[in-house]
Parts: structure tokens; C-alpha cells; sequence
């Protein structure tokens, strides 16, 4: 148990100097839970319950979403994107070499991570993605062209595009599709892109430090890049289901999600929208996401050798000059950082 003070050294840095946001840590072990809670709740709000946007995490939904379609023979990862969008050609073609599902899925397409055309659209900056709509993104791939296929660049609008596919096949939006394929099989009831009133009185809101609400985000153009919301306690039992704890008819196409299917760099591969992290310090690789919104910022990793699993949620409204420590790996967001002290320890 001596990661514990660690934890609490890392989320008192995570938290505002009164101490009225959130650092929350589940970590799970052969299936045994413990729980780190720092900061406020909302009252009359059970923890394992909160709802909090989970960011990019959304992407190994939409990961997993397609790793199923592989193992239903609905698609390929190697078949070429303009088998579903040829009017995308210039955007998604570059020397004769097409782009992939698998490109998509693995930051591989040498696609931009946003969309220029995305800073006229802000007009709340809480609120960036709010009037970026799918005609946006149509619009972007209907003009860009690619210069480079092939190059590791992590892509919003890549992952994007892999969502409206894999709508335009199953012929349902995005959100019934991740409810029906992946989180009723695993069992996941608050993982959605759209809240209930009920769900709506559970959701953890996120504040500035001048204590300004900051608006729950509205992505309708990458979706599928985020959007979802879900608690700890789904969040812990996805993480668990991804350990293979406890077995569904899902298990095989969670397994296949986790294999390695680009290099990026030296010890940095990607599996589906996974990363895959190999350090000198553990004996095994962790498989992990992250999710970095306006206010939110969260974590899901596991060890699959060691049977053992964390996961952060986090509220915290970053300024842009602690967006660039951040991006240097020091700040006040300190998730991944959890994830790694509780990974050196066992």
C-alpha cells in the first residue's frame, strides 16, 4: 500500500486551493476494489454513481465498436476508406496508397488532430466543439488533401470519420450503436452520450477556479472522437471486463481490440484507439486511454499480466498555460500520473 501516499501527494495537485473539485481513483486487483476520493462530491450523490465526461476515452468505444464489426466479417481493418466514402478520394488517397480503417483506428493516416475551420466555430471557448457540426467534417474531407499517409498523428477528426462509417453501416447513430454492441454486453448502464434527468442530477458539473460553472461539452461533429459520460462504477467494470475478471460474449473482441496493430515509437505501439506503453521500470506493458475535456480529465489503464486495473476521474478547468505543462508531462493533471504510481508498485 505504499502508492497510497503517492496518490494523495499527485491529487493534491490536482486540486484547487479550496479543495472544491475532484480526484477520483478506483483501482481494481484480481477483482478486488479499493477506492482514493479527494476533494467534494455532490451532495446526495453516491461516488461509485457520479457521472463525469470521460474525453477521449470515447475512442476505445468507438475502437471496440469496430474491432466487433471485424469479428461479425462486416468489414476489414485493412479495407480502404473509399469503399465507404468515395467522395472523399483526394482526402483519403496520397501516391496510390489508400487509407484504412485500420489507419483511422490508429492515428496512423497522417490526418490532422483537428480541423482549421474548427477556431471559427468557437464561440464560447467553454464550449469549443458546440457549433462544429458532421457538415463541418463532411465539408473537411470533401476538400482536404492528404500529404503524408501513413504518419502516427493523433487525429480527432480521423476517429471521427471511423465513427460516421461504421453509423452509415449499422444505420444507427453512433450513441445506439455503443449502447447495443458494447455497453449492454459488458454490462455498462451509465456509459451514454445523452443524459436522463436522472443521470443529469448525478453528473459531477466542473468549475472554474473562480468557481464559473463550465458547461456540460456538446460535440456533435466528432463524435465518437468523445462525447461519452459514465461513472466509476462502470468505468471499473469495463476496465475489469478488459482484464478478462469475468468473461462475456464481448471478451474475444475486447482481447482483439488490445493487440498491437501499429508501431508509433519506440516502445509506444497502438492497439484499437488503445495505447500500448512498454516502460523500463515494468515488467509489462500498459494498455490505457485518457480523456482531456474543458473541465474533466480521466484515465483507464490496465496490466493485463498482473491482473490489475486503475482508473481516474478528475475535474479541473485548465488554463492554456497549464495546458503546455501538461503537455510536458508536469501540471495539475495528474491521471496518468495516478495510473503509473500504482503500476510501479505492485
Amino acid at each position: 500500500m505504499g502508492y497510497v501516499n503517492e496518490i494523495q501527494n499527485l491529487a493534491a495537485k490536482g486540486l484547487y486551493p479550496r479543495k472544491d473539485n475532484l480526484v477520483y481513483v478506483g483501482i481494481t486487483r484480481n477483482g478486488n476494489r479499493e477506492f482514493h476520493a479527494f476533494g467534494k462530491f455532490p451532495e446526495m450523490v453516491h461516488p461509485s454513481e457520479a457521472l463525469f465526461e470521460i474525453g477521449s476515452i470515447t475512442k476505445v468505444f468507438t475502437g471496440i465498436l469496430l474491432a466487433r464489426l471485424v469479428f461479425e466479417g462486416k468489414v476489414s481493418l485493412d479495407d480502404p476508406i473509399e469503399k465507404f466514402k468515395p467522395e472523399y478520394k483526394q482526402a483519403i488517397n496520397v501516391n496510390g496508397q489508400s487509407m484504412t480503417l485500420r489507419h483511422l483506428a490508429t492515428h496512423t493516416a497522417g490526418l490532422p488532430r483537428e480541423d482549421k475551420a474548427l477556431r471559427k466555430k468557437i464561440k464560447d471557448k467553454k464550449n469549443p466543439y458546440k457549433y462544429y457540426l458532421v457538415e463541418d467534417l463532411d465539408a473537411f474531407f470533401r476538400e482536404y488533401q492528404l500529404k503524408k499517409a501513413g504518419k502516427w498523428n493523433y487525429s480527432n477528426i480521423g476517429v471521427a470519420l471511423l465513427a460516421r462509417i461504421m453509423e452509415d453501416l449499422l444505420e444507427m447513430p453512433l450513441e445506439v450503436a455503443i449502447e447495443e454492441y458494447v455497453c449492454r454486453p459488458l454490462g455498462l448502464k451509465d456509459t451514454v452520450m445523452s443524459l436522463s434527468e436522472d443521470r443529469e442530477q448525478r453528473r459531477v458539473k466542473a468549475f472554474t477556479k473562480k468557481q464559473e460553472e463550465i458547461p456540460l461539452l456538446e460535440i456533435h461533429g466528432i463524435k465518437g472522437a468523445g462525447g461519452l459520460l459514465s461513472t466509476m462504477q462502470d468505468m471499473m467494470r469495463f476496465t475489469e471486463a478488459n482484464l478478462g475478471i469475468f468473461n462475456t460474449d464481448l471478451s474475444p473482441v475486447l482481447e482483439f481490440s488490445h493487440k498491437k496493430q501499429a508501431n508509433v515509437k519506440k516502445n509506444f505501439e497502438m492497439g484499437l484507439c488503445w495505447f500500448i506503453e512498454h516502460t523500463k521500470d515494468l515488467m509489462h506493458p500498459i494498455i490505457w486511454t485518457g480523456g482531456t475535456t474543458i473541465g474533466y480529465h480521466t484515465y483507464a489503464g490496465l496490466i493485463k499480466e498482473e491482473n490489475t486495473g486503475v482508473v481516474v476521474l478528475s475535474t479541473y478547468h485548465l488554463k492554456f498555460t497549464e495546458i503546455l505543462k501538461v503537455l510536458a508531462g508536469k501540471g495539475p493533471v495528474v491521471t496518468d500520473r495516478i495510473g503509473r504510481a500504482v503500476f510501479k508498485s505492485i
